[in-house]
């Protein structure tokens, strides 16, 4: 890493009016959380040639300083790109609603809320549709992928909250749109004790959340467990779930995800553990660990997923949907 720093100084030494020296440099510097310095470059870029990934880029620092309202007006920018699979313009463009910047919205006309970026993303972001809700405000809201829907659908019902698909006819009631993660930025939550529904805000249905509770509840009255071969024949063991490693695509996996080499001596306390990843990625033979336990041909959504996480005392996880 510091060989790329130091080919990046040579190539802004040798082309100081390029941006492009600066925004890698920059890149290379928040990986190393020196997060001012990475701000420097990103400010020569923009002085440079005003560019909105550097100016994205610029945000997510200042949200990870907790200078939440330079960092939600700089993020803001993402809206002119095409950024991570969301094709922001094209999507602005195809609707034809005015974005949504906290004008008053009667009862007869609805917000439109398009869910945005990666499911963690979708599934933290959620919180400020009831908080829209609870300010009387009507919503329509519509996602990137239908796999999050059944997660949402109980709670979304609830709230009496229309889904819709992208590409569904305008209706006349919409008055405007918004993404999802522009939301705090509107509704000026710029202080972190200000974000809303810091414990639960999603209900899983009964049906899953019976469905593993019992799961657990057998493992502690049988004598073997079909993944494991093993028994606890203990109650009232505490219950960690855990997630080491992701599946998902992501050019950040090579460095948020961690080997289970690196965590097995975890597997020492006397406790008990589930993984709560649907596939074992790099490590296929993990065995001689009597208190952990694998769900992966069970975990067949998100929804099994919250509902074992419901059954848990702690987890442990990468940064992923799990996580949120």
């Amino acid at each position: 890493m510091l060989s790329l720093i130091k080919k990046c100084d040579e190539f802004v030494m040798e082309y100081p009016y390029d941006n492009r020296g600066y925004r890698m440099r920059a890149f290379i510097l928040e990986f190393l959380g020196l997060y001012e310095l990475a701000l420097n470059d990103l400010q020569r870029e923009n002085y440079l040639k005003n560019n909105p990934m550097a100016h994205v880029m610029k945000g997510m620092i200042l949200l990870k300083l907790g200078k939440y309202e330079n960092g939600y007006v700089s993020y803001e920018w993402r809206r002119g790109l095409t950024f991570k699979n969301n094709n922001f313009v094209e999507v602005g463009k195809n609707l034809g609603l005015p974005y949504w910047n906290g004008e008053k919205i009667s009862k007869d006309e609805k917000l439109f809320v398009l869910f945005e970026q990666g499911f963690g993303d979708m599934i933290q972001f959620y919180r400020f549709i009831p908080y829209l809700r609870e300010r009387g405000i009507n919503i329509v809201i519509a996602y990137r992928d239908p796999i999050i829907d059944k997660l949402f659908r109980k709670s979304l019902e609830k709230l009496g909250v229309e889904v819709c698909n992208v590409g569904d006819k305008i209706k006349k009631e919409w008055k405007y749109y918004i993404f999802a993660m522009s939301l705090p930025h509107v509704l000026k939550i710029y202080d972190e004790n200000d974000i809303p529904y810091k414990d639960k805000y999603l209900d899983v249905s009964d049906e899953f959340l019976d469905k593993w509770k019992n799961k657990l509840e057998f493992l502690n009255h049988s004598d073997t467990n079909s993944s494991n071969k093993t028994s606890f024949g203990v109650k009232n063991r505490k219950r960690i779930g855990i997630f080491w490693e992701s599946e998902a695509p992501h050019e950040k996996s090579a460095f948020r995800n961690i080997s289970f080499k690196k965590i097995k001596n975890l597997f020492n306390l006397d406790v008990e553990f589930h993984c709560l990843q649907k596939k074992l990625i790099n490590d296929e033979k993990i065995g001689g660990y009597e208190n952990l336990y694998f769900w992966d041909d069970e975990l067949n959504d998100f929804c099994d997923t919250a509902a074992l996480i419901s059954q848990m005392d702690l987890v442990i996880t990468v940064d992923t949907a799990v996580a949120h």
